[in-house]
């Protein structure tokens, strides 16, 4: 019986230090607004009651290099791409989508390391891709902003090939 490791994956702790990092987007700290939900599973519309909210969906992970130097562990470097939905609720759109993109821009260049709640940096680089404006509705949320963000960080991993 193979024992399954109780390490959570490189893209699990990236995922909780996402989460916890969003959660503390708050006027006191000196950001435009104050983040209420962060969603790691879309809700419905209906089930959107608070704003601004922020759903977080995680995207493709592509590994871009690898450097075992004659190790029996290898570097292993890689890239994750991650969409934040940022839904808000007010009359005035332009202004809103800039205060939320100013907000996530912020929060991602004072966390160089996305810190996880255990205290741990968890990557090394995290940086905004693109961000894309969504617009006026008659129903609620009112209007909001898509930012994927790039975030890019290393794993040693065993090398098979490479006989200690």
């Amino acid at each position: 019986m193979n024992a399954v490791s109780k390490k959570p994956s490189a893209r699990r702790r990236i995922r909780e230090a996402l989460v916890h990092q969003l959660r503390t987007i708050k006027k006191s700290g000196g950001y435009n607004y104050d983040v209420v939900d962060v969603h790691e599973v879309t809700p419905s519309m209906e089930q959107m009651k608070n704003f601004p909210s922020i759903v977080l969906v995680m995207g493709d992970e592509v590994t871009l290099s690898f450097d075992t130097n004659g190790a029996t562990f290898r570097r292993v470097q890689k890239d994750l791409q991650v969409l934040l939905h940022c839904f808000l609720n007010t009359n005035d759109p332009a202004d809103a989508q800039d205060a939320m993109i100013q907000d996530i821009e912020r929060l991602i260049g004072e966390h160089f390391g996305l810190e996880h709640p255990d205290g741990q940096c968890t990557c090394f680089l995290a940086q905004i891709v693109r961000s894309r404006p969504f617009g006026l509705k008659v129903n609620k949320p009112s209007c909001g902003v898509t930012i994927t963000l790039s975030i890019r960080y290393q794993q040693l991993r065993e090398d098979p090939t490479v006989r200690a």
